[in-house]
C-alpha cells in the first residue's frame, strides 16, 4: 500500500507487522484506515488517498527516528559544557609544555617539546566523552530501530535506566503471533476422509489467518480439490460448494444461521474449548457440523524467561490486550 487513505469500497485483509508489530494480517472493510508500507494478502478494495509524502504514518517514524539519533541527552549537553572549558585549556597547556621544553631545554628542546605536546594532548583528549557519547545515542537507537523499538529521543534513552514498569502487549509479543490448530475432533457419524479433501480445500482458498491455520494443520492429510462458488461471509466465515453440495467452515454463528446440526459430543467439546480460551472453528456439510478444531496462538519460546528476568531486574510487569480474560 503506497500512501495513507481510507477503503471505499472492498474487502481484504491487510498486514500492518512493520508498523504495529502485530503480525496476524488486520481486516479491513469500507471506512477503514489503510497505511502506507502495509502489505494487502489475498483480497483486493479501492482506497481513497488521504496523507502521502513526508505526512504519511511511516514517513514519521522514519523522521522520528532520524531526529533522535541526532537529539542530545542530558549527559551530553553537561559533556558539551565541560569540553567548551576542557578543550581550549589542554591546547594551552600542550603549547605551554613545549614552548618550555623548546625554551629551556638545550640542545634536544624541540624534539622533547613536541613529545611533551602531544603526550598532554594524548591523554587529556576528551574524546571518550565528546565523541564516544553521541555515537553511542546513534549506534543505540539506530539498532532499537531495527528490532522494532522505536526511541523518541536521547534523553528517554537516559532515563531509560529509571523504569519501573514494563507493560507488554500479548499478540506477537509474548505470543508468536501465528494462530496454529491445537486440537481437532470429528463427528462420530461421518468418516474423516470424506470430509478433509473439501475443507482443505475450502481454508486453502481463503485469506483468513485462521484458515491458514487449518490448511497449514491438513496439508500433509488432504489433497487440493475444487471447490465452486465460493463465498466470504464477514464476520462468520466461508462457505462453498464441493461435488455440487454446499460445505461451511466459520463461527457457531454461521452454522446457527444455516440451521446446521451440532452434535452433543461436537457441542460439549467446542464449549470446553472456548472456556479454555481456544477460538473455536466449525466444518459443516448441507446437514450437520462434522468437525471442530481448536486454535490459539502459542507463547514464544523465551516468553517466560524474558518475563522472568525483567521481574528479577525488580521491574513491575503488566499484560495490556484486547483479548479476553481467559486468554
Amino acid at each position: 500500500i503506497a500512501v495513507d487513505g481510507k477503503v471505499i469500497s472492498g474487502n481484504s485483509y491487510v498486514d500492518e507487522s512493520m508498523l504495529s508489530g502485530e503480525p496476524v494480517p488486520v481486516a479491513k472493510a469500507p471506512g477503514d484506515s489503510v497505511l502506507a508500507g502495509t502489505v494487502n494478502q489475498n483480497g483486493s478494495f479501492q482506497f481513497i488517498a488521504e496523507k502521502v509524502g513526508a505526512d504519511t504514518l511511516l514517513a514519521q517514524i522514519i523522521r522520528q527516528v532520524e531526529e533522535a539519533q541526532g537529539s542530545k541527552a542530558p549527559v551530553q549537553k553537561l559533556v558539551d559544557r565541560i569540553a567548551g572549558v576542557f578543550v581550549p585549556v589542554v591546547i594551552g597547556i600542550a603549547l605551554l609544555s613545549f614552548g618550555l621544553w623548546w625554551a629551556f631545554g638545550g640542545a634536544n628542546g624541540f624534539t622533547q617539546g613536541l613529545l611533551a605536546m602531544v603526550t598532554v594532548l594524548v591523554i587529556a583528549c576528551p574524546c571518550a566523552l565528546g565523541l564516544a557519547t553521541p555515537t553511542a545515542i546513534m549506534v543505540g537507537v539506530g539498532k532499537g530501530a531495527r528490532q522494532g523499538i522505536l526511541i523518541k529521543d536521547a534523553e528517554s534513552l537516559e532515563l531509560a535506566r529509571r523504569i519501573q514498569t514494563v507493560v507488554l502487549d500479548k499478540t506477537g509479543t509474548l505470543t508468536a503471533g501465528l494462530p496454529a490448530v491445537e486440537a481437532w475432533r470429528w463427528a462420530e457419524s461421518v468418516d474423516p476422509a470424506d470430509w478433509r479433501d473439501a475443507f482443505y480445500s475450502l481454508e486453502k482458498n481463503t485469506s483468513h489467518p485462521l484458515a491458514e491455520a487449518v490448511a497449514t494443520y491438513l496439508e500433509d492429510q488432504a489433497t487440493l480439490t475444487l471447490i465452486t462458488r465460493l463465498e466470504n461471509l464477514t464476520g462468520k466465515g466461508v462457505r462453498g460448494f464441493y461435488r455440487g453440495k454446499p460445505v461451511f467452515a466459520g463461527n457457531r454463528a454461521l452454522m446457527q444461521e444455516n440451521k446446521l446440526r451440532l452434535p452433543d459430543a461436537l457441542k460439549q467439546q467446542a464449549d470446553a474449548w472456548s472456556a479454555a480460551a481456544k477460538t473455536v472453528v466449525y466444518f459443516a456439510n448441507e446437514e450437520q457440523v462434522v468437525a471442530i478444531a481448536a486454535i490459539s496462538d502459542p507463547l514464544k519460546p523465551d516468553s517466560a524467561q524474558a518475563v522472568r528476568e525483567l521481574r528479577q531486574m525488580g521491574l513491575d510487569v503488566h499484560l495490556l490486550t484486547g483479548d479476553n480474560r481467559q486468554t
